[in-house]
């Protein structure tokens, strides 16, 4: 069956899970299950019977459903808040105007995965998105930093955050070369020993702390400069 919604053609998919969100949607032409409540909400005499025994045997006896449960969701509209629509089994599909038939119903079509379907999402919401992303990095700023930080270093070094952790246990939480702990504060926290890898092989040699890091960029890895740097020190040491 065909669904329109805004001017668009939708199929439903999935099936009942015997969730209970349509005791809280009415129909135009109301359903004959829906008892009104005095508060003006409105219960279901049929999923009430299910919820009050055992799962398994609820699933058994699912077939008490008339044909007026089937009728629900009877389209977009009826699934109303998120709250409803993540609980209902059933979910409306778009269809193509090269998925219909010449009668008019859609064609058979293969379900999306919910991978493919948040992908879909992302790539025609991609402002909603966003915006949802941001407020989300808002009110989680830590779980926020986290997540950026365990993209950086599997984006830039190729490891994980396990693995992170793994070596920062075998250098007891201390920089590879100096030997001491980090101690740059960044927007009031601080700093994690940063990923030092070979830029040559990109082979990971280690945690090293910011001074170190930056020492080491400045003088672009170059042994012989280094060398030249400690003999100096050595030399002038007394002067």
């Amino acid at each position: 069956m065909i669904y329109e919604h805004e001017g668009k053609k939708y199929i439903r998919m999935g099936e009942c899970n015997n969730c209970g969100a349509c005791e809280f949607v009415g129909y135009i032409k109301p359903c004959p299950h829906l008892i009104l409540n005095s508060d003006s909400t409105t219960r279901c005499k049929i999923h009430n019977q299910l919820s009050d025994i055992d799962d398994t045997l609820a699933l058994e006896v699912s077939n008490i459903h008339t044909s007026a449960c089937s009728k629900y969701p009877n389209g977009l509209g009826d699934l109303g808040s998120p709250e409803i629509r993540n609980k209902c089994g059933y979910y409306f599909m778009e269809v193509e105007k090269n998925n219909m038939g010449r009668n008019g119903l859609a064609k058979k079509t293969t379900p999306l995965t919910q991978k493919e379907r948040t992908k879909k999402y992302r790539e025609k919401y991609p402002d909603r998105v966003r915006k949802m992303r941001r407020d989300w990095a808002k009110k989680n700023p830590d779980k926020q930093s986290r997540l950026s930080r365990n993209w950086h270093i599997k984006n830039h070094y190729g490891i994980t955050e396990e693995q992170y952790n793994n070596l920062f246990k075998q250098q007891n939480g201390l920089c590879a070369i100096c030997d001491r702990p980090e101690t740059r504060i960044f927007k009031g926290k601080l700093s994690k020993l940063n990923v030092d890898h070979n830029h040559t092989t990109n082979k990971i040699r280690g945690l090293i702390c910011m001074s170190c890091n930056i020492a080491l960029g400045k003088v672009d890895d170059n042994i012989l400069i280094l060398e030249a740097m400690i003999g100096y020190l050595e030399a002038t040491k007394n002067g």
